[in-house]
């Protein structure tokens, strides 16, 4: 069967391994810049059909499932807006490049090309370079990474999860919060993630955090938040069998030290006394 590609010319850096004439042996290494051609695959969205969408705030998302593998649309947010679905595929050839690169010639940058070039480039010989295998592996990353789906870009994503995250000593300084993740934050304890088909639970449970630990703004805006549904972050499984989460299995219980802090927190009155069992729990740690 014929796959369909979209192709596109990109820069590869590449170490050149090289003697600057025949009669010198002081191997020099030169990264060098040459064009190469590479593909990402293309499909209809009928063969991709939509697993789940994501409401939250200006990240909003589809995100489609194709042989196993979940992609969705590239979240943009901030300072980072792409004109076309070219731009972010040249900016990763070039981090790839750049990562090859420094392992591959660490003290060959780009000032010795500066450096040797009044040398005659024809009198200088090629001993190895890495161009191809360059080309190669980022060829390898592209499959790996990205789909065209309906003429537009999708990268391949994780499942959509709901995070809960507590901040500050409690007592509305800071707060309590709910994201929507596609991975796991090692200082966060697993109670804390719940899968994209547990959206009761997960709000249950962030009121239920922010009432312990005093954060009353937050848990009033929780509730607010499943009254109007403004500012609701909600994911809508379409397709069941797509959720294969176990935050319980796959989230570590999260940092030591934070989950003690966290337990003073939520058995102090105030903020004060917070600050104070914080204070005191941070120095049982100290060596």
């Amino acid at each position: 069967m014929k796959i369909n590609v979209f192709s596109f010319d990109a820069d590869v850096m590449y170490a050149r391994k090289y003697l600057p004439t025949k009669k010198c042996r002081n191997v020099r290494t030169m990264t060098m810049l040459a064009s190469h051609q590479f593909h990402v695959r293309k499909i209809s969205s009928k063969e991709a059909p939509i697993a789940f969408k994501v409401t939250a705030y200006e990240a909003n998302r589809t995100i489609r499932l194709f042989n196993g593998t979940l992609y969705g649309t590239i979240i943009q947010c901030g300072g980072y807006r792409f004109d076309d679905f070219l731009q972010p595929l040249l900016w990763e050839v070039k981090w790839q490049y750049q990562s090859l690169v420094h392992k591959q010639a660490p003290n060959g940058d780009m000032a010795n090309y500066f450096v040797d070039r009044p040398y005659d480039m024809n009198k200088s010989v090629t001993l190895s370079d890495t161009f191809d295998e360059n080309c190669q592996k980022i060829q390898e990353h592209l499959d790996q990474k990205f789909l065209i789906i309906d003429d537009e870009l999708w990268v391949k994503t994780e499942e959509p999860r709901y995070e809960v995250v507590t901040m500050g000593l409690g007592h509305n300084h800071g707060g309590t919060a709910m994201f929507i993740e596609y991975d796991y934050n090692e200082n966060i304890s697993n109670d804390n993630y719940f899968r994209a088909d547990q959206f009761k639970e997960a709000y249950d449970y962030a009121i239920k955090v922010a009432e312990g630990r005093g954060d009353t703004d937050s848990a009033a805006r929780f509730r607010e938040e499943l009254k109007t549904k403004e500012y609701l972050k909600y994911i809508e499984v379409c397709i069941p069998e797509a959720v294969n989460l176990n935050p319980r299995r796959d989230a570590g219980s999260g940092n030591p030290l934070l989950n003690e802090m966290e337990e003073a927190i939520s058995g102090s009155p105030d903020k004060q006394s917070a600050a104070l069992g914080v204070f005191l729990t941070a120095l049982t740690h100290l060596k």
